[in-house]
């Protein structure tokens, strides 16, 4: 499954996104809250921002039931 998330504000102040992978420092707790849940579920979550907007995907693998 794939949702894609698009907003046409003015993007994320500099910096928003950077994470060194050890540190949440300058990350968002929001932000860093659902990478952590798409992890756990076997997926991605990635976010790319600019001046006419930010977009938000999150990609998990859905499997039949046994």
């Amino acid at each position: 499954m794939e949702l894609d998330l698009t907003d046409e504000g003015k993007g994320l102040p500099p910096g928003t996104l950077e994470w060194d992978g050890g540190s949440a420092e300058n990350l968002s707790i929001g932000i860093a809250g659902m990478r952590a849940r798409a992890s756990r579920l076997g997926g991605q979550m990635s976010i790319g921002s600019g001046p006419d907007g930010t977009t938000l995907h999150v990609a998990i693998p859905i499997t039949a039931a046994a």
